[in-house]
């Protein structure tokens, strides 16, 4: 008698478990949907770099990278003498909300990685980057952790979706806890879902390499919006 209660315990809990993770399989279906109505975004920041630099982009550090606004586009560039480059925005807002980070992003020179860096702090942080041969994947370096950086996944291929050498528009959405990640209003494989990333800090923006040359990526669009 002690052995059935048990086996029908075990049946419930886990016929339980099992309906949790449907409802959460199909909350995710509904989150694939690139389209919201326009009363369903509330800007929190927004660039389109039409109006030169109001919002005070970083111009370069002497000897290590440059940047400039033109035709409707932000440039910055690494010099071949520096390191990596990190161009940002501090954006403090409610990231317990629903909220989510658009940029468009076009590398000028032939660049090995194109990185998007979020929820950055002076030490750590998470990646988006996607290659020339457009395999993508996200990263994270938890200095915590030692000083190496993390993957979180292995490299997934982005053919058909990401478009090498041009302009691609990268959207990362936080939903109930989750990230969600478009390419060009494309939703990404679902194994590249995370939940419950950690945001270490408020800095937003993309990161140039060097890679023994002068390199330089550009943005047409950054935006960080809540989601209703």
């Amino acid at each position: 008698m002690k052995i059935k209660l048990i086996l029908i315990s075990f049946i419930c809990v886990s016929s339980n478990t099992f309906a949790q993770r449907l409802l959460s399989e199909e909350k995710r279906q509904e989150y694939k949907s690139y389209s919201y109505e326009n009363n369903q975004i509330i800007d929190i920041f927004s660039d389109s770099f039409n109006n030169g630099n109001v919002n005070n982009w970083n111009m370069g550090v002497s000897g290590e990278s440059k940047g400039k606004i033109k035709n409707g586009s932000y440039f910055y560039t690494a010099n071949w003498s520096s390191k990596e480059n990190f161009t940002y925005q501090e954006i403090d807002f409610d990231t317990s909300k629903d909220f989510q980070i658009e940029i468009t992003i076009r590398p000028e020179t032939k660049n090995k990685f194109i990185k998007i860096r979020f929820g950055a702090n002076g030490i750590s942080n998470h990646q988006f980057l996607y290659k020339s041969d457009s395999e993508y994947r996200i990263t994270e370096f938890n200095n915590e952790f030692g000083s190496k950086r993390s993957y979180i996944g292995p490299w997934y291929s982005g053919k058909g979706i990401i478009n090498p050498g041009t302009s691609n528009k990268i959207t990362i959405r936080h939903i109930d806890n989750g990230f969600y990640f478009f390419v060009n209003g494309v939703f990404l494989q679902k194994k590249i879902y995370i939940k419950a990333l950690p945001w270490y800090g408020s800095k937003i923006g993309f990161v140039v390499d060097n890679f023994s040359r002068e390199n330089t990526n550009s943005i047409s669009e950054f935006k960080v919006s809540y989601l209703k």
